[in-house]
Order: C-alpha cells, then sequence, then structure tokens
C-alpha cells in the first residue's frame, strides 16, 4: 500500500471533479489495532449549481472500501451500510466519529500516525476524487493507547479478568480509592455483544444507559454518566473505545473472549453494586 509520510495540499483532483464544483478536505483516518480495519472521516462541500451523489470509494492496500453510517435503532446504535450520500447544491456534508464514515477492511499494512492514505471517492456522475486521508493517533475509535505500551515489537497489556481491584492501575491512573463507585437510578449498565461484519470481520457492539462516550473529556475530571471503554480480547488489554460500535482486529480461528469495561474520563474503572461494569462474551471464529 502507498503511504505517504508528508501530504503537499488537502485533495488532489481526477475524473474533471474540480469543474463539477464538489470539494473535500479535512480527510483523516483514524489508527486501529494491527489488522483491523480503519475509519475515515472527512467534510464533502459542494460548491457547484446540482446535487452530487457519492456513491462509493476505494482505497489502495484494502481489500474493500465501503460506506457506512451509525444509527440508532429504538435506543441501540447500529452500522448500516451506505451505497448512496447526496450533498444538495451549497451545502457541506460530514464524515464524523458517530455518523457516516469510510470504512476501509482488511489493511495489507499498518498505517501509522502522520502517514496519509490515498482514497479515490466515486460519484453518481463519473467523476472521481483522490484524497489523501492523514493518519491520526488522536480521535481514534480504538485509540492507538497500544502504541504507547509498545516495546520492541510486543505489547503489554493487563488483564480484566481475575482481581478486579488492579483495574488499571498498573497504568498509572485510578486517582486516590482506583475506581469510581456508582449507585441509584442514574447508575450505569453495559450489554456487549459482537456482529459478524462480513469478509471475516467482526464488529463489537456495545449497548449502554445512563452513560455516554466523550472522547473530547478524555483525561479530564470525572463527571457522571460519561467516559470511554476498554477492550481486552484473551486477557490482553487492546484498545480504548470511545464510540459504541468498533471493528475487532483479525482473529484467528478458535474461540475468543472478548471483554469489555466502562471507564471515568480520568480512566478509572466504573463500578455498580461492588462490581466493575464489564462483560466478557465469547466469539467463535472459524
Amino acid at each position: 500500500m502507498k503511504i505517504l509520510s508528508v501530504v503537499f495540499g488537502v485533495f488532489f483532483l481526477t475524473g474533471g471533479a474540480f469543474a463539477s464544483g464538489i470539494m473535500a478536505n479535512e480527510a483523516w483516518v483514524r489508527t486501529a489495532p494491527p489488522g483491523a480495519p480503519l475509519a475515515g472521516y472527512f467534510e464533502l462541500r459542494n460548491h457547484g449549481d446540482a446535487s452530487s451523489v457519492l456513491t462509493g470509494a476505494t482505497a489502495e492496500g484494502f481489500t474493500n472500501t465501503m460506506l457506512h453510517r451509525t444509527v440508532d435503532q429504538n435506543g441501540v446504535m447500529k452500522m448500516e451500510h451506505v451505497t448512496r450520500v447526496e450533498v444538495s447544491p451549497g451545502e457541506t456534508f460530514s464524515f464524523q466519529p458517530g455518523g457516516y464514515h469510510i470504512m476501509l477492511m482488511k489493511p495489507e499494512v499498518d498505517a501509522k500516525a502522520g502517514d496519509s492514505i490515498p482514497i479515490t471517492l466515486q460519484f453518481e456522475s463519473g467523476h472521481a476524487i483522490s484524497v489523501e486521508f492523514i493518519v491520526r493517533e488522536a480521535g481514534a475509535t480504538m485509540s492507538s493507547e497500544h502504541s504507547e505500551m509498545d516495546h520492541g515489537g510486543s505489547h503489554e497489556y493487563h488483564s480484566s479478568h481475575g482481581d478486579h481491584s488492579s483495574h488499571d492501575s498498573s497504568h498509572g491512573h485510578g486517582g486516590a480509592d482506583g475506581k469510581i463507585e456508582v449507585s441509584g437510578p442514574d447508575a450505569p449498565s453495559l450489554k456487549v455483544s459482537t456482529m459478524n461484519h462480513g469478509d471475516g470481520q467482526w464488529m463489537l457492539v456495545l449497548a449502554t444507559t445512563n452513560f455516554e462516550f466523550r472522547e473530547d473529556m478524555a483525561d479530564a475530571e470525572h463527571q457522571n454518566g460519561m467516559g470511554h471503554a476498554h477492550l481486552h480480547i484473551d486477557g490482553k488489554k487492546v484498545a480504548r473505545l470511545y464510540e459504541s460500535h468498533s471493528m475487532l482486529p483479525e482473529l484467528e480461528a478458535g474461540t475468543h473472549k472478548i471483554t469489555v469495561g466502562l471507564f471515568s474520563n480520568d480512566h478509572r474503572p466504573i463500578w455498580v453494586n461492588g462490581s466493575p461494569v464489564e462483560e466478557t462474551v465469547t466469539l467463535e471464529i472459524e
């Protein structure tokens, strides 16, 4: 996959796209664990006098590229495949975390923060725009927290099983009492499930009550009802999660234990009725 370390300009145009009046900027891609799909975000601006319809995208070095959106269905956040996005004249359409995005499936190489990935946006009119998407650590659905712990090519992980009192203390977090105790009707809850996304990829789905994922508040003081989650796979810490939907890294065939726990803005585990708010599910990969 061609990944450029330096980007000159925001976008490049092909197929007469400039004449069509459609432009893309603020293009970036979230980092992810090795082998996991990447999510891309950008703004699509229509400076023309007719509607423009985005129908798909391709990315060098990825087996499949799809347009997705996150939707709320009866209180449950789900991911949907999108076949067209129409941008009216004079309007700007934003692809952003928690909404519309481009999913880049099965990367052939790891993309690191500071690199860029060329993605071609395809339109119903036949026009295309070639855009350089900058890879960023900040704002990742699965943040590159693992890269901070990477030494000598191996990851330092910490299990979420067993003695709950050890949650996150090894990461230098936890505050004075090491956890956040919540009780009463406003106590958060968590339900974890997985969904086969096709083409060998699995999606992690988190359903919560009384809890809001707030990446913008990471490292801030604790506030009830907001924070992030930690993902462990087979007892090994993989990533922080800042959204209800995340693509899992590619896993080998067999049985895997997927554990997710809720954490406060200041990185303390959230407890309810004397136990951490976390759940483990079993995932069978054929």
